[in-house]
């Protein structure tokens, strides 16, 4: 504990020490002026008000009292008297910058003081309104220093023993750190200021200086309670006891807060700018002084080649040895300013487009151009896209036709393919309207004018439009009109690019026709994906019954039956459409008055540019009359079917007669055979009995003859036995039982004969009756056996006959199974 006589010396030297830090505190940090007291010209300012109030330090001497400070309501005489005389302390008033005339209000002081030449000055000390001067007497300093109140009051200042911790504090530092000296006094100083700070190396190093008796100046974060952190701009300086070792610190701080701000935001927009922008600084032969980390990116530049690189080995090879490179450099020699779009390449020879502004700057107080200052913008992907802009508007002007109108709808240029396709010549149609492009009726009804009018309350027109070329020929293009506006947003001209589409214009009119042609015989319904009937044709409300109005809106199941609604079928099917699968078949509706309805039709899912389905068409014919054939078909069929089986039956029936049949004929074929060799026996021995009697009748001739000659020998010996008389007599008795037995005979033989004749006649009547016998039983043989054959035919055609009622059949159950129509 010190004595009271010890506390007084503490404070005396501290005031001492506050006192000489002052005027390089004042001269370094503060605002201050002085100005000389005979003549009023400004002779010296500190730093910090150079910088303010935008002045040069060669040219002070242009500048006086008058100019540069102010105060309202007085003028600048009062002003500098009663600065001079020092009424008053503290007093308000405004630092004039000098180029912009603009104004600081500050809360100024004044001190005259003596040169060592003996002049006199006078010093105007500011501080900025908002921070505010102390009144005077709050201080510390000793009220005997001739600058302790100045001091004492004005400064923020604190001291610090060997440790670190606040011996005394000044009013401005209490009210900067929004505390209480009881707050402050005994705490140690790192805990007023930033953690970080405080144990880092910038600040460990300074305070090491002040133990070995090094100055420091330091910008000093600190901790406020209400502004979280604060800057000052510190000088501390070493404080040490009689014997000469180090016993504290002094520090004198200025508030930089608001300048730590400026700066922080001018370095955030720095940074930003770098990101966006390339600078660099050349000299006047073009090589670089520095660049920055934006450039070097853009370049591919390292800092290594930084130190040998130039303005012209970043330029293509063709412009660095160009003379106008050096005109441009020439020009930047002179001191004017050149900016434009500019084409460097990289070492890698990479191309680079950059949107560039060369300042030339001049030293001070020289107008010799010292350096260049680079400023640019990456502009290659707009370069490119330019480019590309440009080639694809060539592009387009090759291959399409381009025209240009004025606002009241007059040409004023076209391209090769726009006149060539029109018949024109440019200086034909130059200044004219639409009226020449369109057929007669049109111009006379206005379309031209009403076309235009519409244009431009639509801000544009795209579609077809048909016009007439020169030898007045249809011409039909696909147009787009887009207006194109002024800087101010008014559009003062036209744009048309279009293509020729006569040609296929009179395909689509065809096939148009055609399909209209075609929908005339179709049933088409348009759905969304719910099953809403969104459009439907005259096709399907004619076979519906309906009308469209009828129909809209409807679901898909109002037209199907309903166990078909019900089924699961119905679900799956309309989920595939949804899915996007198109689905076909034949189709069972319902129409008015519940009348049945086939349709063979087709499902076609459209989908949006999302790939979505939002529309389902479907397509379709109406065959009920078809289904009707053959419905009657299927039941034609089943009759078939059942003749089938009954031909069947006599089919099994034939097979049977027919294999008795074959064998009734074996057995007749034997007996036939039999019977043949029985007949020719009968025939041969007839044949032997014939010849029999043949020889018998040879025989009886033969008696016959006899018997003749006989007769006539019993005649002639009748004769003689007359012409013997009575010695005849006798021989004329036996004469005559001879003739008589001559007679019998004869008349035997004659008997005999004509019973052979019968008996020949009947055996030769009986030969031929055997032989046609023979031959009929040798042809029933034949017959029998042409029957085994024909009825082997028989049953052959029996078996492909049963073979076909099987294929019959079959194919009169697919036609049964055809006949029956899929539902919907």
């Amino acid at each position: 504990m010190s004595s009271n006589a010890e506390a007084a010396q503490d404070k005396a030297d501290f005031q001492t020490a506050l006192a000489q830090a002052l005027g390089a505190q004042i001269l370094d940090e503060a605002h201050v002026l002085s100005f000389d007291m005979e003549t009023r010209t400004l002779v010296s300012a500190s730093e910090a008000t150079i910088f303010l109030l935008e002045l040069s330090g060669d040219t002070l001497g242009v500048h006086d009292f008058d100019s540069l400070i102010a105060s309202p309501g007085q003028t600048s005489d009062d002003l500098w008297n009663r600065a001079v005389a020092g009424t008053g302390q503290v007093w308000s008033g405004s630092f004039a910058t000098s180029r912009s005339g603009s104004a600081h209000p500050m809360q100024m002081r004044s001190v005259v003081s003596v040169c060592p030449d003996g002049s006199l000055r006078l010093s105007v000390v500011g501080e900025p309104a908002s921070a505010g001067l102390p009144a005077a007497g709050s201080g510390s300093a000793g009220a005997g220093h001739p600058l302790a109140p100045l001091c004492d009051s004005a400064l923020t200042s604190a001291r610090y023993d060997a440790e670190g911790h606040i011996q005394e504090v000044s009013a401005p530092m209490c009210a900067l750190l929004d505390q209480t000296p009881d707050d402050l006094i005994g705490q140690h100083m790192r805990r007023q200021l930033d953690a970080e700070f405080s144990r880092g190396k910038a600040w460990t190093e300074a305070w090491a200086g002040l133990a070995r008796g090094e100055c420091a100046v330091l910008d000093i974060p600190r901790r406020h309670g209400g502004r979280g952190i604060v800057w000052t701009r510190s000088h501390l300086l070493p404080l040490t006891e009689a014997g000469g070792g180090f016993s504290g610190a002094l520090e004198i701080a200025v508030d930089i807060t608001r300048e730590r701000r400026d700066l922080d935001r001018m370095r955030a927009r720095q940074s930003a700018l770098g990101s966006r922008l390339a600078t660099a600084e050349f000299r006047t032969d073009g090589t670089i002084l520095e660049a920055s980390a934006g450039f070097c990116k853009l370049l591919g530049l390292t800092q290594a080649d930084l130190e040998s690189a130039s303005h012209k080995t970043l330029m293509p090879a063709e412009l660095a040895g160009a003379r106008r490179h050096d005109d441009f450099w020439d020009r930047l020699s002179r001191g004017e300013p050149v900016s434009g779009l500019f084409r460097h390449e990289s070492p890698d020879g990479r191309i680079v487009w950059l949107s560039s502004c060369y300042l030339p700057l001049a030293g001070a107080g020289t107008e010799e151009v010292q350096s260049v200052l680079f400023v640019g913008h990456d502009v290659t992907a707009a370069r490119k896209a330019e480019a590309e802009a440009e080639n694809r508007l060539d592009a387009l002007d090759r291959a399409m036709m381009v025209a240009e109108y004025d606002g009241a709808g007059r040409i004023r240029s076209a391209n090769g393919g726009w006149l060539d396709r029109m018949g024109h010549r440019i200086e034909d149609i130059l200044g004219r309207g639409l009226d020449i492009f369109l057929d007669k009726d049109s111009v006379k009804d206005g379309s031209a004018a009403r076309f235009w009018e519409d244009l431009r309350e639509n801000d544009g027109f795209s579609g077809e439009l048909m016009w007439v070329d020169a030898d007045g020929h249809e011409v039909w293009l696909y147009t787009v009109f887009h207006p194109v506006t002024d800087p101010e947003g008014h559009a003062d001209r036209v744009i048309q690019i279009a293509v020729d589409i006569t040609d296929t214009k009179r395909r689509m009119l065809d096939l148009d026709g055609k399909w209209q042609a075609a929908l005339n015989h179709q049933a088409v319904v348009e759905f969304d994906p719910d099953g809403k009937i969104l459009e439907a044709n005259e096709g399907f409300l004619r076979l519906v019954g309906h009308s469209l109005r009828e129909v809209r809106g409807q679901s898909h199941s109002s037209f199907c039956p309903g166990d078909y609604i019900r089924s699961s079928a119905y679900t799956d099917f309309w989920v595939a459409l949804r899915k996007g699968e198109a689905q076909s078949g034949r189709y069972r509706h319902v129409a008015r008055f519940d009348r049945d309805l086939f349709l063979l039709a087709h499902y076609t899912p459209l989908t949006d540019f999302r790939g979505e389905v939002d529309r389902v068409v479907m397509c379709g014919y109406d065959i009920s009359p078809q289904i009707e054939l053959e419905r009657a078909t299927a039941a034609r069929a089943q009759d078939l079917t059942t003749e089938i089986d009954g031909l069947r039956e006599v089919n099994d029936m034939l097979r049977g007669d027919a294999d008795l049949l074959a064998r009734t004929n074996e057995r007749l074929q034997d007996s036939a055979r039999n019977g043949d060799r029985l007949l020719d026996g009968a025939l041969s021995e007839m044949r032997t009995a014939r010849e029999a009697a043949d020889k018998v009748t040879e025989i009886v001739d033969l008696v016959g003859d006899i018997a003749v000659q006989t007769n006539l020998l019993a005649f002639n010996a009748a004769i003689e036995a007359a012409r013997a008389g009575e010695h005849g007599a006798g021989f004329s008795i036996v004469a005559d039982e001879v003739r008589k037995l001559a007679e019998r005979n004869g008349e035997a033989a004659r008997e005999i004969s004509r019973h052979i004749e019968r008996a020949n006649d009947s055996i030769l009547r009986s030969a031929d009756g055997t032989e046609q016998t023979i031959e009929r039983i040798r042809a029933i043989g034949s017959m029998a056996e042409e029957a085994c054959g024909g009825l082997t035919q028989v049953l052959a055609h029996a078996g492909a006959g049963e073979a076909a009622a099987v294929t019959l059949a079959r194919l009169a159950e697919e036609l049964g199974q055809a006949a029956g129509p899929k539902e919907s």
